[in-house]
């Protein structure tokens, strides 16, 4: 880069200049012949400043072709220099991975619940296994990209490679909820295999468990007797022979606040059903009117 302490002092007083390192190839007299000239002891200097746009175009096309960089601009040279955008420290940049990696798995465990807080808390107790997948998958990949941008000296992306897997998880986690939001139809008809009533009313609903803990959803809700009637058949639900007091065990299902509670019921009956071996069960009580409708589906 040339200095304007070693400007030559022939140069025309202004903005462009030569510095003593020219070796005068001739090329800047090529490309701007009416500001470089040639000195009788084999150098160029700037013969006179340029004087429209297009020579100012000229010289700085001299200036980057320069093979010495003899060629100065001090209006350039007295700016604040760019400072190189140096990449984060690695130990940073793990750290991000492992908040974006981890926020992904936390967002979706706290969507689970219908308690948006009491997910969040249940989330940050399995925190210990979300950072073990992050570990056994993430770190390993970071590790590679910093050992090949330090053997091949590549200077860009580190921090954006690195970052890439988390980054995607994390998309796809939210991305996820955002195409199947945990509604209670959606989740209904998801875990029920069947659709929830179109004619529900007064819904309650509870809804817990997610990632890697059981799932738990209670619902409340009243329909007609022909809606029960199709949940039965199409969960393929049986009455529980083993139920006590009128047709009803003592706290198979828990009641959900601000709803009815079904013990007070008359002529309940309740009915159970389950699939994938036992993995998924179902519970369903409803009045002897079949008009009010407890249900809890679970997985273990």
């Amino acid at each position: 880069m040339a200095e304007t302490r070693l400007a030559l002092k022939e140069n025309a007083e202004g903005r462009f200049f030569v510095d003593e390192t020219c070796i005068y190839c001739e090329l800047c007299k090529e490309v701007a012949p009416s500001v470089f000239g040639e000195h009788d002891d084999g150098y160029a200097y700037v013969v006179r400043q340029p004087t429209s746009q297009e020579e100012v175009e000229r010289v700085y096309e001299a200036l980057e072709a320069c093979p010495t960089e003899s060629i100065g601009d001090s209006e350039s040279i007295t700016k604040e220099p760019v400072q190189e955008k140096k990449p984060l420290n690695f130990g940073i940049v793990l750290l991000i991975s492992f908040i974006l990696f981890n926020l992904g798995f936390l967002v979706d465990f706290a969507a689970g619940w219908s308690n948006f807080f009491l997910g969040l808390t249940s989330g940050l107790f399995y925190l210990i296994f979300f950072s073990f997948a992050w570990g056994l998958v993430i770190l390993p990949w970071s590790v590679v990209i910093l050992a090949l941008h330090d053997r091949f000296k590549w200077q860009r992306f580190r921090t954006q490679w690195a970052l890439a897997p988390a980054v995607l998880m994390l998309i796809y986690t939210i991305g996820g909820l955002i195409v199947e939001p945990q509604t209670p139809s959606q989740r209904f008809n998801k875990f029920a295999h069947t659709e929830l009533p179109h004619n529900v009313q007064d819904l309650h609903y509870s809804f817990s468990g997610g990632g890697i803990t059981d799932y738990t959803d209670i619902y409340y809700f009243e329909t007609t007797p022909e809606e029960v009637d199709r949940l039965i058949s199409e969960m393929q639900l049986e009455v529980d022979m083993s139920s006590k007091r009128n047709g009803v065990i003592d706290g198979a299902i828990p009641t959900l606040d601000g709803a009815p509670d079904y013990s007070t019921w008359q002529g309940t009956q309740q009915y159970q059903g389950g699939r994938d071996g036992g993995a998924w069960f179902y519970y369903l009580i409803t009045d002897e009117t079949r008009t009010k409708v407890y249900m809890m589906i679970g997985c273990i």
